[in-house]
This record gives structure tokens, C-alpha cells and sequence, in this order.
């Protein structure tokens, strides 16, 4: 029962130190450090250039959006011009192979007037 216990307690101690070395190993070490903090030419990011950096995830959203909005304008204009008139829901350009899906507009619906063939 002694040399199971004592086998027990070494494994218990040999996994809490593989967890802290990896722990600093992988997330402390200086080059992990070095990525967050640090830009290309090797100086300390500055609150600026971090604000920048979210900024232009921010533009790529932004850019995006408008993209498939345009895609989506597109094929409203093309269903108007062989059927006559602008559909009444989006999910007809797809039933009707003017495009393959709806594009995605993040965690919501587009916003489509059938009177107009605007796409907010």
C-alpha cells in the first residue's frame, strides 16, 4: 500500500510539474510575451498602434459587409432585369440560381425592401 501511494504521489508531482513548465513554457516565455507586446521593428507596441490593429479588423468587417451587400444588389438588379420585377424575399435569387447562397451578414438577416430592391 506504501509503494502504491508513494507511486501515486510521484505521478500527482511529475503532472503539476509538466503543467507549470508548460504554463511558462508556452505562455510566459519571452517570445510568447514578445508577440503581444512587441511590433515588427522590435519596439514596445504602443496603445496607438494596438488601437490600430483593432481598427482595421473593424475596416475588414466593415468591408466585408459591404461586399456581400453588393453581391446581394447585384443579383437584385439582374433578377429585375429578366423577370420584370425585383423579387419579393432574397431566398428567390437562390431558388431561381441567380446566386448560390444568401451571403452572411454576421449573426442577423438582411434587411430587404421588395418594393424598392434595397438591401439594408
Amino acid at each position: 500500500m506504501k509503494a502504491l501511494l508513494k507511486t501515486r504521489g510521484f505521478l500527482i508531482i511529475c503532472v503539476i510539474a509538466i503543467v507549470y513548465w508548460g504554463y511558462f513554457y508556452f505562455l510566459r516565455s519571452p517570445k510568447a510575451l514578445e508577440s503581444r507586446v512587441m511590433n515588427r521593428s522590435g519596439r514596445m507596441k504602443n496603445p496607438r498602434e494596438r488601437a490600430a490593429e483593432k481598427k482595421s479588423d473593424e475596416d475588414r468587417q466593415y468591408i466585408i459587409h459591404e461586399l456581400n451587400r453588393n453581391i446581394l444588389e447585384t443579383a437584385i438588379s439582374i433578377y429585375k432585369e429578366h423577370e420584370g420585377a425585383f423579387p419579393e424575399k432574397l431566398y428567390d435569387l437562390v431558388l431561381r440560381k441567380y446566386i448560390d447562397a444568401i451571403p452572411d451578414h454576421g449573426n442577423r438577416e438582411w434587411e430587404y425592401d421588395p418594393e424598392t430592391g434595397t438591401v439594408i
